[in-house]
């Protein structure tokens, strides 16, 4: 999974980003069971607004896009 996240955000370069190049302006994010209940939260909301283009993500995204 990180290698897959890794890889996009490595060949997507600053298009990887919506603005300046940090971590809260990514719009390439990874969703797994291990990912904290703040970030989930974040992802969650961030996909549903528009702002994320690609979650490289496991089953467990769709569980908490339906929940």
């Amino acid at each position: 999974m990180y290698y897959v996240w890794s890889w996009l955000v490595s060949e997507l370069g600053d298009r990887a980003y919506s603005g300046e190049r940090k971590s809260c302006n990514r719009v390439v994010e990874m969703f797994t069971a291990s990912t904290t209940d703040a970030t989930k939260d974040r992802v969650l909301t961030e996909f549903l607004k528009g702002k994320l283009r690609v979650v490289d993500a496991t089953v467990t995204f769709g569980l908490g896009v339906s929940n």
